[in-house]
Order: structure tokens, then C-alpha cells, then sequence
């Protein structure tokens, strides 16, 4: 009787043991899973896709001047389309409610309905949609968190994510798409992440090396006559 019970209990023992071997090594594994694939997720872009989304960075950097009809996006707000003239830090653009024209120092908000127009420092009014505000938020706040190629809708696309480099940034990340079109990549979606939401602009139509007048980016009271002027300097 004595053999029997320590062979009795020796055996408890060893299936305890076994048990609690498989426990700790489900969690081992899981916690090995789970830690992959944070590294996954925080892995940095390699040399090769850091030097392609900085060619596609500095290749938006250089339109100067283009023009392109956009559609911007919004939670629960209807989608606003127009037209947009850039050169530089000055813009011009054109929505069916009103007009922001921008000449680097002065922004005028034209609302035609309201036969009103706002005149106020050059400020964030479009400045969202133009590819160098990306680039001035890259070099100063932002680094390249990803860049990879994919497919959208059957089209080859080239995706670059930017994301801030502390969390007390307004925009927090950047994304811009990239559509491949006769052997090039042309930007046609900027979507960047607010602290509270998220926004987005699609670009379509995009022309460079345009021909633009001297007075594209500036506001002139006599083409608008009985226009009350509010000016917010």
C-alpha cells in the first residue's frame, strides 16, 4: 500500500506538473505573438522605402505653381468640392460658398451669398490641402513612420505615413497616397489626424508648371461692388 500511494502521488505530482508546463507555455507564446507583433507595428521603414517617401516628399515639394479640383472630407459634415490654385505659400480657392485667397501674408474669405469678406492674417484657412504645409509639418514635427506600396480600387498606389514626433502636435499623423499613373506617382489623397478628428482631401486633376497672373492671389473690392468688409487684422 505504501508503493502504491508514492507512485500515486508521484503521478499527481508529474500531471500537475505537465499542466502547469502547457499553462505558462500558452502565455509564453502568447506573449511572444504579442510582442512581435508590437514590433511589427513599431518597426521603422527600411533604408530603401525612407528614400522613396522622401523622393515622393520632394517631388511634391516642387509644384509650384499647379492647379486641381479637390473634394475634402469630414465626420459628419458634407463632403466641400472646388478648385485650388497654388504657388508657394500663396493659394487660391474656390468652393460654391466662398472663395480663400491667400497671398502669403493676408488671407480674404469672400462669401458671396453673405456679400461679405473677411480679411485676417495668413493663416490655416486651406493651408491643410497644400502639399508644402505637408512638408513644412515633416521637417519640423513629423517623421516617416511607413511607406509601402499597395493597391487601391485595381490601381497600383504608393502610401507615405508621417506621424508626430510628440503628442502636443495638432496633426498628429499624415497620410498621402500616391496613385501610379504612366510610370509616375501622383498625389491624390491627404488624410491627416486631428486630436479630435480625422480629415481628408482628394485630389483630382492636378496640373503643374501652370501659367499663373499676377492677381490670382489677391482680393479686389472693385470686382465686388456693396461688399461689407470685415477685417479681423
Amino acid at each position: 500500500m505504501g508503493l502504491c500511494s508514492v507512485l500515486n502521488n508521484w503521478i499527481k505530482a508529474w500531471c500537475s506538473y505537465c499542466a502547469r508546463l502547457r499553462f505558462f507555455r500558452f502565455f509564453y507564446l502568447q506573449g511572444a505573438y504579442s510582442l512581435l507583433l508590437i514590433g511589427l507595428c513599431c518597426a521603422k521603414p527600411t533604408h530603401l522605402e525612407h528614400a522613396k517617401a522622401s523622393e515622393l516628399l520632394k517631388g511634391i515639394a516642387q509644384w509650384s505653381p499647379f492647379q486641381a479640383t479637390f473634394t475634402y472630407e469630414q465626420p459628419e459634415i458634407k463632403p466641400i468640392c472646388g478648385r485650388i490654385v497654388v504657388q508657394g505659400k500663396k493659394y487660391h480657392l474656390y468652393t460654391s460658398t466662398q472663395e480663400v485667397i491667400c497671398n502669403g501674408k493676408t488671407t480674404w474669405v469672400y462669401l458671396p451669398k453673405e456679400r461679405e469678406v473677411q480679411i485676417s492674417l495668413a493663416g490655416l484657412h486651406g493651408s491643410s490641402i497644400l502639399p508644402w504645409s505637408v512638408i513644412r509639418h515633416y521637417k519640423k514635427k513629423c517623421r516617416i513612420q511607413s511607406a509601402q506600396a499597395t493597391s487601391i480600387d485595381h490601381t497600383p498606389c504608393y502610401v507615405v505615413t508621417l506621424q508626430a514626433k510628440h503628442a502636443s502636435c495638432q496633426i498628429l499623423q499624415w497620410v498621402l497616397t500616391f496613385r501610379q499613373s504612366k510610370g509616375l506617382e501622383q498625389l491624390f489623397r491627404i488624410t491627416w489626424q486631428e486630436t479630435d478628428q480625422q480629415h481628408s482631401v482628394r485630389l483630382e486633376n492636378v496640373h503643374t508648371e501652370i501659367h499663373v497672373d499676377k492677381d490670382e492671389f489677391l482680393f479686389h473690392p472693385d470686382r465686388h461692388p456693396d461688399v461689407e468688409v470685415v477685417d479681423l487684422r
